[in-house]
C-alpha cells in the first residue's frame, strides 16, 4: 500500500484536541515510522 501512495499528496483536516490520535491513525494506516523531535515535532516517514 505504501508504494502505491508514494509521491502522492495527502490532505487532511483534524480537530486539534485529538491531533495525537490522528497522527497515530495515519502512522498505522500507512505503515509509517514515527520520530519525535524537540518542541513537540513528530516526523512520519
Amino acid at each position: 500500500m505504501v508504494d502505491a501512495l508514494r509521491g502522492k499528496t495527502v490532505t487532511a483536516t483534524f480537530k486539534l484536541d485529538r491531533l495525537d490520535l490522528a497522527l497515530l491513525q495515519m502512522q498505522h494506516s500507512f505503515s509509517l515510522s514515527a520520530r519525535s523531535l524537540p518542541a513537540g515535532v513528530l516526523v512520519l516517514s
